[in-house]
């Protein structure tokens, strides 16, 4: 299971982040900007912080040479401008970015996530007991079972339902060996880090950790198979 306190403290991510990166990846309630993964959502929260930072990211996509030249007098260049920095390194994001058509970002997505409606009921959740009589009954009006054929099929679920005491979860199927997941793209580390101020070690692959406490001249674990061979290539792809 997930904890938000876990979340905001390992990758600085508060509930507003969340949303805000939930508008550019998409999710149930909207289509998220075509184009857009996580590094870049990520980025773009960075990027442009705060309640209307997807404003004025809205804009720059609908005129992004017209901001770009609105922040380049900013004291410090891009080191002191995230907005800027992230406006030059991103410059072409129009011809593989396509905002999405309800009215970006949508006010009425943002209040479903903020104040979702929720059964607030705190009973405990009690399952009922089938009436075996009237599902026999259903099953002769609609299959045209008779009672002995009924019977064969409804008592053995029936008997699964008495045994059956308490609903089960999906962790119960699962083992959780790590808290989480690690993070292997090293544009995604570098945007954690910058809203964190740290990384932490749990975030980051095992090869790493070694090779940064190992030093330049140590021994080190190579990295997963395929994985600098894999990244070289799709930069020959390119």
């Amino acid at each position: 299971a997930y904890h938000m306190q876990d979340v905001e403290r390992e990758l600085g991510l508060g509930r507003a982040a969340l949303i805000r990166m939930a508008l550019l990846l998409g999710s149930d309630y909207t289509e998220g900007v075509r184009g857009v993964g996580v590094v870049n959502a990520l980025e773009v929260v960075n990027a442009f912080p705060g309640p209307e930072g997807l404003e004025g990211f809205r804009r720059w996509m609908e005129d992004p040479a017209e901001l770009l030249e609105s922040g380049a007098s900013a004291p410090g260049g891009p080191a002191a401008d995230p907005a800027l920095a992230f406006k030059r390194k991103h410059r072409g994001a129009r011809r593989n970015w396509e905002l999405p058509s309800d009215n970006f970002p949508n006010r009425e997505v943002v209040a479903a996530y903020e104040q979702p409606k929720v059964d607030t009921d705190r009973d405990a959740f009690e399952w009922g007991r089938p009436d075996f009589g009237l599902l026999r009954l259903l099953c002769q009006e609609r299959f045209g079972w008779d009672a002995a054929r009924a019977d064969q099929v409804l008592q053995p679920v029936l008997r699964a339902c008495e045994e059956r005491e308490t609903q089960t979860r999906l962790d119960q199927f699962l083992v959780f060996n790590e808290r989480f997941a690690k993070i292997k793209s090293k544009r995604m580390q570098v945007a954690v880090k910058r809203r964190t101020g740290r990384l932490g070690a749990e975030l980051v692959p095992e090869w790493e950790n070694h090779a940064a406490r190992d030093g330049p001249g140590g021994a080190r674990p190579s990295p997963p198979p395929g994985g600098r061979r894999a990244k070289s290539k799709r930069k020959r792809q390119r």
